[in-house]
This record gives structure tokens, sequence and C-alpha cells, in this order.
């Protein structure tokens, strides 16, 4: 584990992530780490299993391996994907979006 006592944001390591979908491999014995503070660039071809990983990293993707964020309690880490998918006739104002999407619990329009 990486300590994150004395510096600011979280510490990321990945130990032999792997992800099947269907028969295919996408992701096979994936290993780093990113200390705190860093800044790392995720490039490669489109199908490449760039956006796969991230979402592993956020648990939307069950994958082998372990992934390890270390960071002080009540620290979430955010994610904005390319494209949102939504019925854009949805009559909602982007403080409407912004309320559901950063609080714990149900949120009411207009708040």
């Amino acid at each position: 584990m990486i300590s994150t006592a004395t510096t600011q944001g979280p510490a990321i390591s990945f130990l032999e992530v792997g992800l099947q979908l269907g028969g295919s491999h996408i992701l096979n014995d994936i290993s780093f780490s990113i200390e705190p503070a860093q800044l790392h660039c995720i490039i490669g071809p489109n199908g490449g299993g760039k956006t796969s990983l991230i979402r592993s990293l956020l648990g939307q993707m069950p994958h082998s391996g372990e992934i390890c964020i270390e960071w002080p309690a009540g620290r979430r880490i955010g994610y904005v994907p390319q494209f949102l998918h939504f019925d854009r006739d949805l009559p909602m104002t982007v403080d409407d979006f912004m309320a559901i999407i950063s609080q714990d619990r149900m949120a009411i329009f207009g708040l």
C-alpha cells in the first residue's frame, strides 16, 4: 500500500487486473501504481480497453485482480464520460442534474 499521509490526492494501484466480456479478454494482467499528486494519461486506440479500465476502477465492471484506492475517508473519485446517455427530452436544468448526481440520497428538483 502507498501512504497518502503527507500528500494530496489518492494513491491508486492495479495488480494483475483482468477483464473478460463474453469470450474476449479486454484487459489482461494490468499492473501499475499512481502515487498521490501524480498525473497520468491513458491513451490507446478505439476499443483498446481504456474505458473498461476506468470503469473497473470505479467498480462498474467486474474484474479479476486487485484495484486499491487509498484516500482519506469521505473522499470520492468522479468520472465524466465522453458521452452521457439520457433522454434529451427530459425537462431538467444543469442545476437539477448536478443536484441529482452530487448527493448520496434522492435529490428533489429545484434544490
